[in-house]
């Protein structure tokens, strides 16, 4: 109104926006402060050779989401390290979050396996077309990008932090990280050897 772009606010748009910004600050909340235009181009470039845009490449993810998926990578460790900054999330709250989306991603990805052995079996490598691998793999990772199901507080469910995160997890080696192809570890590990 003091910009003289409305004449009048009504009392339940006041009354909503009030709830809105109170239930904000709550326990069980967190507010998203970083947005897709703070992330600088810089990095968004160089993350070319980085595993979890590796780990997308073998399900052949679209090149265009690549890009939206390191943005969300870069946007979630910096709202990550401003909350913890600011001492709004606590260390365990974290490795909770991490722990129940690993426990999310084991379970899909064994389902994932099922489903390409047609539920007969132990998955083996050799009996599985590359093609087919390929289409379970981005079935899942889809899957899981669109997934809102785990958060890291009950009240938080900004679609871009457990992305963000989910590509984190993807960037990790060893037996913390996790993957979509369902050859990934030891294609990333002829990656490394190769290296």
């Amino acid at each position: 109104m003091l910009a003289g772009r409305r004449s009048a606010l009504e009392v339940g748009q006041l009354q909503a926006f009030l709830q809105d910004l109170r239930n904000g600050f709550g326990p069980d909340s967190l507010w998203t402060t970083i947005e897709r235009e703070d992330i600088p181009e810089e990095p968004i470039t160089r993350a070319d050779d980085a595993r979890f845009v590796d780990q997308m490449r073998l399900v052949s993810y679209p090149q265009d989401n690549l890009r939206r998926a390191v943005i969300d990578y870069y946007r979630a460790i910096a709202q990550e390290t401003q909350w913890l900054d600011d001492s709004l999330l606590e260390l365990n709250e974290l490795s909770r979050f991490e722990a129940n989306l690993r426990d999310e991603w084991a379970r899909a990805f064994s389902d994932m396996l099922d489903d390409v052995t047609g539920g007969v079996g132990e998955y083996d490598p050799s009996t599985i077309d590359e093609a087919t691998k390929v289409r379970a793999g981005k079935v899942l990772l889809r899957q899981l990008l669109d997934s809102t199901s785990v958060t890291i507080r009950r009240h938080y469910d900004d679609p871009f932090f457990a992305r963000g995160k989910r590509h984190e997890l993807a960037n990790r080696s060893g037996h913390v990280g996790i993957g979509w192809h369902p050859d990934f570890a030891s294609r990333l590990q002829a990656v490394v050897a190769t290296a």
